[in-house]
């Protein structure tokens, strides 16, 4: 539930009815209370003026209360006491409700309880990195958290491109193991390699038929960037490492991983693993996305001006594609951005 969810149940009691509180146990004693809905007291701020509460003598005239009902007064008084510690009348879902029992203008109700409510949503992500240091056995720093989140945004110019690496970092894709949590299946890796307990770290990285794959992708970037990267999960899936080099080779470098970790959602659920070739493709879509959402040509070369620092391909990529697909497609994101 929405109350339950932003914490609401506490601030929200100042507009709950007096006579079926289920906090205020005088009411399940005493039916009077009920009897005083027809003479207009119905939720605790109904019983305020100006924030404070009415005195039993203005109650008398405004309600036409007796002397019989002055016990129940005290009664009120005090529960509306202990409610009102916890009870922030500027809050803004509150302020909502209040301003519909005194009759205020209701426009633009939706739009208040949507940035209301957003205003109580947390946006910390740590929970996020938990799970990636849990499963994978990792650790991960809170500056190399942040500088991970900033490159889903920073890493192409499509929304889509963008959209799918925050997919990736926040875990969007269901895996075995959440399937089976609600099914009560087991949750075995598709790809049959044995393994029961398939979740992320296990699909993108862990599983043994995906690591000649992720293997095959560290020799051509180590190649492509002339430096030694390590061969593990924060650098080639998340995107840790220091390149030192300039900023469009980070930016090559982040196109380059995201079409990897696309190639592995694009054979979601079969149990064949990606090839290298279907990444080169993934690299060309790519390429032509970035041509056709790229910025104006002011920002799109400082986007990406040259290549990689001290570019030499290696011999591996040489003798396995020739000057054909990669190296050449490799040079066409090199020359025309």
């Amino acid at each position: 539930m929405i109350k339950d969810e932003y914490k609401l149940s506490n601030k929200l009691q100042i507009i709950q009815w007096c006579a079926y509180d289920p906090e205020f146990k005088a009411n399940a004693i005493d039916k009077g209370f009920k009897s005083w809905i027809s003479k207009g007291i119905t939720t605790y701020y109904s019983l305020t003026e100006k924030g404070q509460f009415k005195s039993f003598n203005r109650l008398k005239e405004d309600c036409d209360l007796d002397r019989t009902d002055f016990f129940r007064f005290l009664q009120v008084r005090s529960r509306f006491e202990h409610i009102r510690k916890e009870t922030d009348l500027n809050d803004p879902i509150s302020k909502i409700f209040i301003d519909a029992y005194q009759r205020k203008s209701n426009k633009g109700v939706i739009a208040r309880i949507y940035k209301g409510l957003l205003s109580k949503k947390s946006h910390n992500t740590d929970y996020v990195r938990t799970k990636w240091e849990r499963e994978g056995n990792l650790l991960i720093s809170e500056e190399d958290w942040l500088h991970i989140c900033q490159s889903q945004w920073k890493c192409t110019s499509s929304h889509s491109l963008r959209e799918f690496g925050w997919k990736c970092m926040v875990r969007f894709f269901i895996t075995p193991k959440q399937k089976a949590h609600f099914t009560g299946g087991e949750a075995t890796c598709w790809r049959q390699c044995g393994h029961r307990e398939a979740n992320h770290w296990h699909i993108f990285w862990g599983c043994p038929l995906v690591e000649s794959f992720w293997a095959e992708l560290h020799k051509v970037l180590s190649g492509l960037f002339n430096t030694n990267l390590p061969m593990q999960f924060s650098t080639l899936f998340l995107g840790i490492f220091d390149l030192q080099v300039r900023k469009a080779d980070e930016y090559l470098f982040d196109i380059l991983i995201t079409a990897g970790k696309k190639a592995l959602t694009r054979r979601w659920l079969l149990p064949d693993p990606p090839t290298t070739q279907e990444w080169i493709s993934i690299v060309n879509d790519i390429y032509l996305m970035e041509r056709i959402t790229s910025s104006p040509p002011s920002k799109k070369s400082h986007l990406l001006k040259g290549g990689p620092s001290g570019l030499n391909m290696p011999v591996l990529i040489r003798q396995k594609y020739g000057m054909g697909d990669l190296t050449m497609l490799l040079l066409t994101f090199i020359l025309f951005f």
